[in-house]
């Protein structure tokens, strides 16, 4: 399996992982990320092709690639792009299969697309892997080294304005003043969109965590650390992974009332409408 990603801001150093250098802008990387996907399968065969979204599948199609699976997670902002619903249009319809992470979103694509055949659509649960489990001692001993004493709501993923962050740090404070002990901890990093907003919480929001980066090896004790994982998307989510991982963790959830989180999550949340 060879995996074909941009290269970010560092190298990860796995011969089966090419990284295609890009100009590190929103929207530039896309033309120089677009050339070497296109010369890199030029010049390689594959059994089968995976595209990870229509942005992602779109070179494909311009390396001559016939057949190929294309994954669409979400159906995003297309409505205030138009740009990006003729891109997914295109994408499901030149698609020899579609893997999907929920049936919330096959029920999108039909109904947006009418003339897209079902039968080509395959509803894929995401799965976790296993290192998502209960891990109290090294919880305990990080809620130590980073100083917490009292209960700790959670939330880790991207930042961005449509994860709702903002809402949880607000909800967060209206808790404070009847738990006074309690405590905030953000894992993850701003998109290129939030950047200045999130500097603006660091610098404003002493008394909450923002942790950055997590490493991979370190998420499942954060989320243990956690008495309550909240994660509050407000516009669109295909799927919903950190709940799931939370949940795995032994930890409790409260997330926004979207239909996609009450399909996957079932009765093992609180849901909240956004």
């Amino acid at each position: 399996v060879k995996l074909i990603t941009g290269k970010w801001k560092y190298d990860l150093n796995d011969p089966d992982i090419i990284q295609i250098d890009i100009i590190n802008k929103r929207f530039l990387w896309i033309f120089p990320f677009y050339l070497g996907v296109i010369k890199y399968l030029k010049s390689h065969d594959f059994d089968i092709i995976h595209g990870n979204n229509p942005k992602g599948v779109l070179p494909i199609l311009l390396a001559n690639k016939k057949k190929f699976i294309s994954m669409i997670h979400d159906l995003g902002y297309f409505t205030k792009i138009p740009f990006e619903k003729i891109l997914i249009k295109y994408i499901a319809k030149n698609s020899t299969f579609i893997t999907i992470p929920s049936t919330q979103i096959k029920k999108k694509l039909l109904k947006n697309f009418k003339s897209l055949n079902p039968n080509k659509i395959f509803n894929l649960y995401n799965a976790i892997e296993e290192k998502f489990k209960p891990h109290p001692e090294k919880a305990e001993k990080l809620k130590n080294q980073l100083g917490i004493k009292g209960p700790v709501l959670i939330y880790i993923g991207r930042i961005s304005f449509y994860k709702g962050v903002h809402d949880i740090i607000k909800s967060y404070y209206l808790a404070k003043e009847k738990l006074r002990n309690l405590n905030l901890v953000i894992g993850g990093l701003p998109d290129f969109r939030t950047q200045k907003k999130y500097d603006d919480w660091k610098n404003k929001y002493n008394d909450i965590k923002f942790v950055g980066f997590i490493p991979p090896a370190q998420i499942p004790i954060y989320y243990s650390m956690g008495d309550i994982f909240v994660t509050y998307s407000y516009a669109f989510e295909g799927f919903g992974l950190t709940p799931i991982e939370a949940i795995a963790c032994g930890t409790p959830v409260i997330c926004s009332s979207l239909p996609v989180f009450k399909e996957v999550l079932g009765d093992n949340a609180i849901f909240v409408p956004p």
